[in-house]
């Protein structure tokens, strides 16, 4: 696909509480070059969302393109989101990487596919979106989404196509599914997000102190 994005040519830093926020619109393929390096310290936030691909490979939206290192402190965070529908994601190709201690570093924790609508959608909840989302229900618990296992009462659906698993286990290139939602006279939820991609190719070194977290909502 055609790109567009951002250029720096020296060093970009991030610090003092300050937060940095790139956001992916459309289908074209956005980059965002740092010629040096990119520093996340003192409480700094980078938080990168990805819009929707139609590229089978690769299948993300966002590339940032680090020249030198990126480095991530402690107490401070880079956020990636996978597009919610789409699951296009976010990639960071380095020289070198660096964690710097714990409390500090990736965070993509329900930052993949979102759960399903607890509100009557023709007919009735959804499902949560994915490939592995998870059933909804009318009445009972809903299933988890699915990836790398099966998601939460799998067995319970007697093999209904919930929480699927799907991807490769040596290359992941997706996020995680949503959960279904569920909706009775008691108690409608919204499915939990799925969790999401942390996706870094290290041309060098990778010294990894700190955090990298991509778990399920």
């Amino acid at each position: 696909p055609s790109s567009t994005g951002l250029v720096v040519n020296g060093s970009l830093i991030v610090r003092d509480a300050g937060a940095l926020y790139y956001y992916a619109t459309n289908h074209d393929l956005s980059v965002l070059s740092v010629a040096s390096n990119l520093i996340v310290t003192n409480v700094g936030k980078v938080f990168l969302y990805a819009g929707p691909t139609n590229a089978a490979s690769p299948g993300y939206s966002v590339d940032v393109r680090i020249g030198r290192e990126l480095a991530v402190a402690t107490n401070a965070w880079i956020y990636p989101y996978s597009h919610e529908v789409n699951g296009g994601s976010v990639h960071f190709l380095v020289k070198d990487l660096t964690l710097a201690s714990p409390n500090g570093g990736f965070n993509a924790l329900g930052k993949g596919y979102k759960g399903g609508n607890d509100q009557i959608v023709a007919g009735g909840p959804q499902r949560g979106y994915g490939p592995g989302g998870g059933v909804a229900s009318a009445s009972l618990s809903s299933g988890g989404g699915g990836y790398g296992g099966f998601g939460w009462n799998y067995q319970t659906f007697n093999g209904t196509n919930c929480g699927w698993t799907y991807g490769a286990t040596n290359e992941p290139t997706q996020p995680g599914s949503g959960g279904g939602g569920r909706q009775n006279t008691s108690d409608n939820r919204m499915g939990g997000w799925g969790g999401g991609f942390v996706w870094i190719d290290v041309d060098r070194l990778a010294i990894l102190n700190g955090d990298i977290n991509a778990a399920g909502g």
